[in-house]
């Protein structure tokens, strides 16, 4: 995976949104772009996370794929998540409401 968007594209307006809302919040941040030799349809995994003192976890995997997009373009194609609720991954959640996760426990 490479840290680096493929040439043309850019991230998305929502993912860094999302990033910088965990970022500010003190959360974990992790953003990866298919390799520059990948041969098919360039895609973005962002993943948001942070450790809970009371020892359980939100960990947020985001994907925006090119698949069906106009050239340089992407989209949301995937959510999944882990929570303290639910520590094993499921369905995520919509973005707003991963943004009012991390408002509401920032790691202070």
């Amino acid at each position: 995976m490479a840290a680096t968007p493929p040439t043309g594209y850019t991230i998305p307006a929502a993912a860094a949104q999302l990033l910088a809302t965990a970022q500010a919040a003190g959360w974990r941040t992790l953003t990866s772009w298919t390799p520059p030799a990948y041969q098919r349809a360039p895609f973005l995994t962002v993943r948001v996370g942070l450790h809970a003192s009371n020892g359980g976890i939100w960990h947020y995997r985001l994907t925006w794929h090119s698949r069906g997009c106009a050239p340089g373009h992407v989209r949301l194609f995937s959510s999944v998540a882990r929570t303290p609720g639910h520590p094993a991954w499921h369905n995520g959640p919509s973005l707003k409401a991963i943004r009012a996760v991390i408002a509401q426990n920032p790691n202070t």
